[in-house]
């Protein structure tokens, strides 16, 4: 009966074996890069392909720059404590404003005038998760309307230092009190000096 057992549960770690390396050939994909963004899209790839895939998807009324997060970096802890979510975000929107000062004639630069641009971080792993939305005001990339994550001292700190962002969305940190909660909020609000509101839903 033990012997039985100990087979079974050899049997069943194989299997799950197998299928975690099955699921991950389904989704490991080439990185393509898309007609008239390619410059940009080489940039971001260049500084963050190990993380993310990286997107452009365009319509009639919008143009959304997609940063999909790779599951080897989804699930390497260490690769995460390092270059964190909000980081590639973050240097992405800055690498993308830089690109629009440098180049007015790009179609970059056409769409932003034109149409509704927003860059846009998702994992899909059970289901899509999206976990950062940012937004243009005047032709550049300064509205986070969504931000997730753990480490919200971290994320707003490093997000603060490019000093252009005019709205974020602010987080209610676990476990504070409503007080606390508010104080915690004029201290977010207080590292963003062109804040005209924050997005607090």
């Amino acid at each position: 009966m033990r012997k039985k057992t100990y087979v079974l549960i050899f049997l069943f770690l194989i299997l799950s074996l197998c299928s975690c390396t099955l699921q991950w050939k389904q989704v490991v994909r080439e990185q393509k890069y898309d007609e008239g963004y390619e410059d940009i899209q080489r940039q971001i790839v260049q500084k963050y392909g190990e993380q993310v895939y990286v997107s452009f998807g365009k319509d009639d009324k919008s143009l959304g720059i997609y940063l999909e997060v790779k599951s080897s970096y989804h699930q390497d802890i260490k690769m995460l404590s390092e270059i964190p979510y909000y980081m590639i975000v973050e240097d992405t929107r800055i690498m993308i404003n830089e690109y629009l000062d440098s180049n007015p004639d790009s179609q970059l630069s056409v769409d932003m005038k034109n149409t509704n641009v927003y860059l846009e971080m998702l994992y899909e792993g059970d289901h899509i998760e999206f976990l950062y939305l940012v937004k243009p005001s005047n032709e550049r990339l300064n509205i986070y309307e969504n931000v997730s994550g753990d480490e919200l001292d971290d994320m707003y700190d490093y997000i603060a230092k490019s000093g252009d962002v005019k709205q974020i969305k602010i987080v209610d940190k676990y476990g504070l009190s409503d007080e606390e909660q508010e104080k915690w909020r004029e201290e977010v609000r207080s590292k963003f000096p062109l804040m005209i509101s924050d997005n607090n839903q």
